[in-house]
């Protein structure tokens, strides 16, 4: 499915969601796509999450500008417009 998607919405969940959002990163930090992502963070259901994100970019384990790509937002149309026009903007 990653094969055939244009970008990636990711909505609250449990430990496969963490699961799929590192994954992702772990395949664009080493350019196996570079496919928007969008995580829907519904009453900071995913702060502390990127806390430790936020961490291991200071640590030196993953790089900041990867962390920066990450759009995130609470309004699900937000979220579906960011995809929306950056897919728009990679396809022109």
């Amino acid at each position: 499915m990653r094969d055939l998607s244009e970008g990636f919405a990711v909505l609250p969940g449990g430990i496969c969601t963490i699961d799929e959002i590192t994954e992702t990163l772990m395949l664009k930090s080493i350019g196996f796509h570079d496919k928007p992502l969008a995580v829907l963070d519904i009453e900071g259901f995913f702060q502390h999450f990127f806390e430790f994100l936020e961490d291991s970019t200071r640590a030196g384990f993953m790089n900041l500008s990867l962390l920066n790509e990450i759009f995130i937002d609470e309004d699900p149309a937000a979220i579906a417009n960011f995809l929306l026009s950056t897919i728009e903007q990679r396809n022109r």
